[in-house]
């Protein structure tokens, strides 16, 4: 589960080189985050192409000075936004997560725009009961 606002990442964690995504709070390379949120930019452009607006932000973790733990940039994410929702998008470079249970390809931005943007459409109405 992801460190909350007013909640501590867990301490001690290494500097990723890797791509892994991680949702503690792991402190990213300069590279690597930059990496990541220029493959979210990728999708940002698809979505506003379709007329979904959306907000990259970089995240950072604080340290203070007298505790164990690294301070830096971590997991950027993609705040989209619709009706009534705002999805949350991360990337490790390979595929875009949506909460913990949706993934699509970020080989293609354009077509997880389409997809990511089918989350937004109301549900299909059910059929009314026979009279």
């Amino acid at each position: 589960m992801p460190a909350r606002p007013g909640q501590p990442a867990p301490p001690g964690r290494p500097v990723a080189t890797g791509a892994a995504t991680d949702k503690s709070g792991q402190v990213l390379d300069d590279a690597e985050a930059h990496r990541r949120l220029l493959v979210l930019a990728a999708l940002q452009a698809s979505l506003a192409d379709l007329g979904i607006a959306s907000t990259l932000a970089r995240k950072h973790r604080l340290v203070l000075g007298y505790t164990d733990g690294t301070a830096g940039l971590t997991d950027p994410e993609l705040h989209v936004l619709g009706p009534g929702q705002v999805l949350v998008a991360t990337t490790d470079g390979t595929v875009y997560r949506l909460g913990s249970a949706r993934e699509y390809p970020a080989d293609d931005p354009a077509a997880a725009a389409m997809l990511i943007s089918r989350e937004f459409e109301p549900a299909a109405a059910a059929p009314a009961p026979p009279k």
